[in-house]
């Protein structure tokens, strides 16, 4: 449900985001009025500029001017507009377009305010004194966009990468102080050290200390069977202790003979056998 919802959302945002983009941006400025002019030109002189800052094109565009005041166009930056006493035709702009007109008002005094309306096939546009209020061009408007996504993605990306190696290293340096590890080898390690404890309490009341080891009847009577038999070595196994899934199992082994002896030890745990889920362990002990 929560996955469905943020999908929802998503897909609202990006809806959202390319419907503002796609929007009709149609806009009208008039920066500057000149009151005094030559003597030969009467009146005064306004400079309009019409802005298609969308991506389609825009058609039948007509800029409504008070009818109280009479206007002639003077100078433009492109043909195809027409003066049709107050009102200004221009059939089409492309998307990104612009065009500028000097005209000639006589009547009165000229503001921003004495431009009624501007119209076209799909929007309204809106006027302004200064260029810099002027919104962006659809394609600077669209890198702008992408942008910030492409940083906010990169932000959040990183953020949450930099969460998550810190979560982790978090969580495993607690499972090693704690001692956590898989609940099932965790569980198996205690069953063989049981085992293996009950296995050293019984042969320790054994009142032979070389039965607590096997070995093949041809060794009964050698010299390491007596030295055994009679204490001179010695070898013992302490309480097996565990911590996670790391067992510790203490061996004391003790040499009062005259020569040096070499040792190899071998342990291997039941659970060793059955489920191979605790590995083998063998070390050798050159001389002791």
């Amino acid at each position: 449900m929560t996955t469905f919802l943020l999908s929802m959302l998503g897909a609202l945002i990006v809806a959202g985001i390319v419907a503002w983009l796609r929007r009709p941006r149609l806009a009208y400025l008039v920066p500057k009025i000149f009151s005094h002019t030559k003597a030969d030109l009467k009146g005064q002189l306004a400079e309009i500029t019409i802005f298609n800052r969308g991506f389609s094109n825009e058609e039948d565009i007509v800029l409504t001017l008070n009818r109280k005041l009479k206007y002639q166009v003077i100078g433009a930056t492109a043909t195809g507009f027409e003066l049709d006493e107050s009102k200004l035709k221009i059939p089409r702009l492309g998307s990104n377009k612009e065009i500028t007109l000097i005209l000639t008002i006589n009547g009165g005094p000229f503001s921003l305010a004495d431009i009624e309306s501007c119209l076209s096939k799909s929007t309204t546009g809106n006027g302004f004194t200064g260029l810099e209020l002027v919104p962006m061009a659809a394609q600077a408007r669209l890198a702008v966009t992408t942008f910030l996504i492409v940083m906010g993605v990169l932000f959040f990306g990183i953020t949450f990468g930099i969460d998550y190696v810190f979560d982790s290293k978090a969580k495993a340096t607690e499972q090693t102080t704690s001692g956590s590890t898989d609940p099932d080898i965790e569980a198996a390690a205690n069953e063989a050290i049981h085992d293996v404890n009950e296995a050293i309490a019984a042969t320790k009341n054994s009142q032979f200390a070389i039965r607590e080891w096997k070995a093949s009847a041809i060794y009964s009577d050698s010299t390491l069977a007596k030295l055994l038999k009679d204490g001179t070595i010695s070898i013992e196994i302490g309480q097996l202790t565990a911590k996670g899934d790391v067992v510790t199992v203490p061996i004391l082994i003790k040499n009062l003979a005259e020569s040096a002896i070499k040792v190899s030890v071998d342990l291997t745990s039941v659970d060793t056998e059955k489920s191979k889920r605790i590995s083998s362990f063998d070390s050798r002990i050159t001389e002791v």
